[in-house]
């Protein structure tokens, strides 16, 4: 089986005032249909610069990612059509919303733009499966809570059946209560679904429930790989660091 994303010796770089900082350095990995990888590392380690990359939201300096596609072919992440194939849920999830959207108008939206069929019913199914009710529809985001529009993000990404998710620390901006029912709901959303993710967070118990892998981010480079059940034996200062900080807080 062709793995559906492949990262391979990815580089990135800024310009500060006049030299150049390398905040990624020869990253490399893949991810197969229906994986769930976890990323961690403390702020400035590199995580969401490596995030936006596989979004195509900024560009490499070195090496390449590219998604791969039921018919056989490729496709770089940085082309047009990637959005038909990832979905990418945010931490700020009213930062995703129009105002004047409605919160069914801001489902069809992804749809409409990528020409495919659906049912009316099956938007209000929809928000049911992510525990909404279908009344909000009509709504607009000012009438739901925080935890509610990122549900409702949720429920968009998994609609057009994306080859795969990135998730942007989906729930650092919640309250412990919904950070839970959240990581739940994307739970159960995944054994309906073979869409493959990527979830970024310095969380470290949120990354464990819900990745089947982890990869852990050292000052731009992936300095450990683990199954979650193995992170509390990680011995990488990074790792342990992240550890310590879960326990003090």
């Amino acid at each position: 089986m062709r793995p559906v994303l492949t990262v391979r010796h990815v580089g990135k770089s800024f310009a500060s005032e006049g030299d150049r900082i390398s905040v990624l350095h020869d990253i490399s990995f893949s991810l197969d249909e229906g994986e769930m990888l976890g990323i961690v590392g403390v702020s400035g380690c590199g995580k969401s610069t490596l995030l936006s990359i596989v979004a195509g939201l900024a560009f490499p300096d070195a090496g390449e990612i590219v998604l791969s596609l039921k018919e056989g072919g490729t496709l770089a992440v940085t082309s047009p059509e990637r959005c038909r194939y990832m979905q990418l849920v945010v931490q700020e999830a009213a930062e995703m919303f129009s105002p004047r959207m409605t919160i069914g108008a801001f489902l069809r939206e992804p749809m409409q733009n990528f020409g495919l069929k659906y049912e009316t019913d099956r938007l209000a199914e929809l928000l049911s499966s992510v525990g909404l009710d279908a009344c909000l529809l009509d709504a607009h985001p000012h009438m739901l809570s925080g935890g509610q529009l990122q549900r409702v993000v949720l429920a968009r990404a998994f609609l057009p059946a994306p080859k795969l998710i990135l998730y942007d620390e989906p729930t650092s901006a919640l309250d412990g209560i919904t950070q839970a029912q959240i990581l739940r709901l994307i739970q159960k959303l995944r054994k309906k679904s073979s869409s493959a993710g990527i979830f970024v967070s310095h969380d470290l118990a949120a990354v464990q429930m819900v990745a089947d892998r982890i990869l852990v981010l050292s000052e731009g480079r992936i300095v450990e790989e683990l199954a979650p059940l193995e992170l509390r034996h990680a011995t990488h200062p990074a790792s342990r660091q992240l550890l310590d900080a879960q326990l003090m807080g």
